[in-house]
């Protein structure tokens, strides 16, 4: 799995185009670790991808100039410059070169970097996941879906740290699902969870807000090891490791140098909080803004007319025919210094509450706009450009390629996420809050139940649902609130989670707990430290007071051999025999049998009603006679009587509410059937699967022992199926009652006297109702209803 992600999402990456993201800047602000220098300027450098980079001496994180100023102070790190080692060691290894000689830095070797990483995190979660195979493959392929879309892949190749968050995000998925196990598997948990946790929140300094679920999440599971047992004990190692990933976290953390956080600042005091404000001059009065800072609302940072977070050096450019421009690490003043400080600016917000709101309204349009932007020039023509259309998509193309003439060109090869949340493009904050709330009330709603409560791998996704809802708000709060510059690019992470989320909770829907058991020869279902004796299991079923129902129609050739054979193979058993007023005399030869053998009995019914409604009048008079175990059985001598132990000692061992003779599990088989009627029953068997979620080979055979108690708990009183769907039906309630369910190999005897009473409308009908039982109980789960 890990091998073929990797490979698929290079593909995507590199085919027939290679794409990538263009540099804002924060790129160079790594790459200057390494001495490393784009081989184009840097306005080619936001408008198109350069793939090389050539070592450049002496082009070190304190030389690098941006307007005039040596940036960063100090130097900007993250866990993407892992990756970007990684890529420059194999660029120079492979000798690769440019127009300009040897490169020290391909963008496309460090996303095949990122796809290697990307891929092994996908697989671990593949090889973690314990459900089955085709469950595995469906969800690991959604998330890979979700990591292809052009938002997201593309900034693999790319010097920017959003995809080294992203990987962070993917491998504590795996690590999630480990913690809820005990053991050894519990250990590589906490270990990758710190590791993934590490990687995540020093990627980019505005991840440092997800230590707190990070913390939560390391602190939850207990430990035990050696002597560090108990309930403060195996709290030790936690503990621990939470103090790892603080320390870490604060020591790694990338540091913003002063010019970047005043440019930050006014960005959301001037174009985020006063531009949504209904009433500007009040707020700036409110917030301590000087008033003549008016005409900068709605502007960015570095644009005209005060240029707030850039200083005029009196020096003339010659370039840019003006004067030379330098950033600047305050205000020009300190009323305005105060009045952007984060303190006062979050004061204001929690007593305005409407104004939050108002900010997140406008953020959620950015959130929806999905693709990676950076907030651009300052002039549209001759004029002010308009806070909506001062952010411009990050290029995905190379100005050398085929679609040079077009600058911010995007990738529009396979977007599923892009696409469908541009769908709610300025519509504002409700469809948001409503993409986090219904994967997170899906994940509540299965652990809060008491009955059917979430469990296993189950429980574990749900509880993944609700971390990765709470990193998408974090996020979305850390750029909505204190980062007012490229708002869509730096809510990549948020945008993420969030579908990432959908997808879990989908996952924790679909996956059923495991009730089903299948009993087969030489094996078992039950752990050996709790299965009983074959002694004991004897024993246990002689106890049992058991009635077979065995249905009739004109079956008066065959059901005194079915009786003898019943008693043959299972002397102690009562049977019940259910008339259906038989034209050729049944009833009065089951009246005859009971005369002479009071283990015979016989239930009259007034005329042919059906399968379904015999077979509901004999559950009736056995639990009304106080029968422990109830059977159903054919007069035709299909379900062979010489089966019943193997089927009611499976009943004992497994301690089983319902158990199934089952023509399809291993050791099951049919005789004298020809090959398209079996087709039409294994085929009728996929589809109840598909349609319900069952985990039964074999829902639809009607040789099948129930405990009293199933059939009680079940309401029978409500069953109004008949014939083939009956099966289906009385399966598919005690599945969703949460009682377990065992399947015993059986071999099904094609009848030889008599004639069958399968017809196409009994087909017709079980497919209609089972489509329409699991089309409302699926669209049910998606909302968490049981």
């Amino acid at each position: 799995m890990a091998v073929g992600a990797a490979v698929l999402l290079f593909a995507r990456l590199m085919l027939p185009t290679p794409v990538g993201v263009a540099d804002n800047y924060d790129g160079s602000r790594l790459l200057c670790h390494l001495s490393l220098k784009s081989i184009d300027s840097s306005d080619i450098m936001r408008r198109w991808v350069t793939w090389q980079y050539v070592s450049k001496a002496g082009n070190t994180c304190r030389t690098t100039p941006y307007f005039g100023a040596d940036l960063p102070q100090p130097p900007y790190s993250s866990s993407q410059l892992v990756l970007i080692h990684i890529a420059h060691q194999l660029t120079m290894a492979l000798g690769l070169t440019n127009r300009n000689g040897a490169s020290a830095l391909d963008l496309r070797v460090l996303g095949a970097v990122g796809c290697v990483f990307i891929g092994v995190a996908i697989g671990l979660l593949f090889a973690v996941l314990r459900t089955r195979r085709l469950f595995r493959y469906l969800l690991c392929g959604a998330v890979l879906a979700v990591v292809a879309d052009a938002s997201f892949i593309d900034f693999a190749a790319s010097p920017l740290s959003e995809i080294s968050a992203v990987i962070g995000l993917l491998f504590l998925l795996p690590a999630v699902l480990l913690l809820f196990r005990g053991g050894r598997a519990r250990w590589a948990g906490l270990a990758l969870a710190v590791t993934a946790g590490l990687f995540l929140t020093t990627s980019k300094a505005q991840m440092i807000v997800l230590l707190a679920p990070l913390t939560l999440l390391v602190l939850a599971f207990p430990v035990a090891v050696g002597p560090l047992r108990g309930r403060i004990g195996s709290r030790v190692l936690p503990i621990g490791a939470a103090a790892v990933l603080l320390a870490g976290s604060s020591a790694l953390t990338p540091q913003q140098d002063p010019h970047f956080t005043l440019q930050t600042k006014a960005d959301f005091l001037f174009n985020e909080l006063l531009y949504v404000s209904p009433d500007p001059a009040g707020d700036m009065k409110a917030l301590g803004v000087p008033f003549y800072y008016i005409d900068q609302v709605g502007h960015a940072a570095w644009c005209p007319p005060y240029l707030v977070s850039l200083r005029d050096t009196g020096t003339y450019d010659p370039k840019t025919d003006n004067d030379k421009l330098v950033a600047r690490d305050k205000a020009a003043e300190p009323a305005l210094d105060n009045a952007m400080d984060f303190g006062n600016t979050t004061k204001f917000l929690l007593t305005h509450p409407d104004r939050a709101v108002r900010v997140a309204n406008d953020a959620a349009n950015s959130f929806f706009y999905v693709r990676p932007t950076y907030t651009g020039s300052c002039y549209t023509g001759k004029t002010a450009t308009p806070h909506d259309q001062q952010a411009i998509p990050l290029a995905n193309y190379d100005r050398y390629g085929s679609r040079a003439a077009r600058p911010n060109l995007v990738d529009k090869r396979f977007t599923p996420v892009t696409s469908t949340l541009g769908l709610f493009r300025n519509t504002g904050l409700i469809p948001l809050v409503l993409l986090w709330l219904l994967p997170a009330a899906v994940a509540a709603r299965l652990l809060a139940r008491r009955r059917d409560r979430a469990a296993g791998e189950r429980k574990a996704l749900a509880w993944t649902t609700l971390f990765l809802t709470s990193v998408a708000l974090l996020q979305f709060c850390a750029a909505a609130y204190f980062d007012g510059i490229d708002t869509s690019k730096h809510m990549n992470l948020s945008i993420f989670a969030s579908v990432v989320a959908v997808v879990t909770a989908v996952a924790a829907a679909r996956l059923r707990p495991e009730p089903v058991t299948v009993a087969e020869p030489g094996a078992g279902t039950v752990p050996l430290h709790t299965r009983k004796s074959e002694a004991d299991v004897e024993s246990a079923a002689k106890d049992l007071s058991v009635l077979v129902i065995i249905p009739t129609y004109n079956e008066a050739e065959n059901l005194e051999k079915i009786v003898s054979r019943v008693h043959a193979a299972n002397p102690q058993v009562h049977i019940l025999v259910a008339d259906d007023n038989s034209p050729d005399g049944t009833g009065k030869l089951a009246d005859k049998l009971a005369e002479k053998d009071e283990r015979v009995k016989v239930l009259h019914r007034a005329g042919k009603e059906g399968l379904g409604k015999a077979y509901l009048a004999g559950f009736a008079w056995g639990i009304e006679h106080d029968y422990d175990v109830i059977c159903e059985m054919d007069a035709d001598g299909s379900h062979r009587p010489e089966d019943f132990p193997a089927l009611l000692a499976a009943l004992v061992a497994e301690d089983a509410d319902l158990v199934l003779g089952s023509r399809y599990v291993p050791g099951g088989k049919t005789v004298g059937w020809p090959k398209r009627r079996e087709v039409l029953s294994r085929g009728g068997n996929t589809w109840v699967r598909m349609v319900t979620g069952m985990r039964l080979k074999d829902a639809t055979g009607g040789y099948r022992l129930f405990r009293r108690a199933t059939l009680e708990k079940i309401d029978l009183a409500s069953v109004s199926s008949a014939g083939y769907t009956f099966q289906v039906d009385l399966a598919w309630r005690t599945n969703r009652a949460g009682l377990k369910i065992v399947e015993v190999p059986i071999t099904f005897v094609e009848r030889e006297l008599g004639a069958s009473k399968m017809s196409g409308n009994i087909v017709a009908e079980a497919l209609w109702r089972t489509t329409v039982w699991g089309t409302k109980y699926r669209l049910g789960r998606l909302v968490g209803k049981k």
